[in-house]
């Protein structure tokens, strides 16, 4: 059913849960994972200007995906799934949607934000441009978080109607 799963994840705790549900999908049907991070130049933190201009951008770009891998796998423990890393620049969607295009996994796993009314229509979202314009399928998960947001905006609605 699943030979690969790609998983983007941004350092988020939504990406980690995403990832978590990834690698235990991967363990049940024996597919491989291959874990994304899109280095954002707007967001990036830890790049040393001295060191852009000795020419290592790369290699910090590099190291701080790197870095955001690691932080999301480390507190998940070992498991018995075949991965792979790989590490790209730009804007996060439209490389997720490169990634898809050229390697075509079967699935494509990702962490939701959870964000509703206005603040998601101002900001977008990452998983929604994904999930509009992916060739494959698009599992998203939600964090225990998101749930409860939920359950808080319908409380504050049947509060407002009374």
């Amino acid at each position: 059913m699943y030979d690969t799963i790609l998983v983007p994840v941004d350092g988020s705790e939504n990406s980690q849960y995403a990832a978590k549900h990834a690698l235990d999908l991967a363990e049940e049907v024996g597919a491989t994972v291959h874990f994304l991070h899109v280095v954002s130049l707007n967001e990036s933190r830890n790049i040393d200007v001295p060191r852009i201009e000795k020419g290592h951008l790369y290699q910090d770009l590099e190291k701080i995906g790197e870095e955001v891998i690691d932080d999301t796998l480390s507190p998940l423990g070992d498991q018995e799934v075949s991965f792979t890393r790989t590490i790209m620049t730009g804007r996060p969607d439209k490389q997720i949607l490169s990634f898809i295009q050229s390697k075509h996994p079967d699935l494509v796993v990702m962490g939701s934000q959870g964000k509703t009314g206005l603040k998601r229509v101002v900001l977008g979202s990452v998983a929604e441009n994904v999930a509009r314009r992916s060739s494959v399928p698009i599992q998203l998960v939600p964090s225990s978080n998101d749930f409860v947001t939920l359950l808080d905006s319908e409380r504050d609605e049947e509060t407002d109607d009374e």
